[in-house]
């Protein structure tokens, strides 16, 4: 609930999302996040994952 709760009180004009401290930590280690939890995100984390080349589809 957390990312939740701070997703929707983001204020800045280009929303970006929050992430689980789990969804970190597969990029960190450069294990394919798995985009079946992205639904969860309230501002969809896909587009700025992919300008910095984290994920490929």
């Amino acid at each position: 609930m957390c990312h939740l709760n701070l997703e929707i009180r983001c204020t800045l004009i280009q929303k970006i999302p929050i992430f689980h401290f789990s969804e970190i930590l597969s990029l960190a280690f450069q294990i394919q996040p798995k985009t079946d939890w992205f639904f969860r995100h309230l501002i969809d984390p896909a587009p700025l994952l992919k300008s910095r080349a984290l994920i490929t589809y």
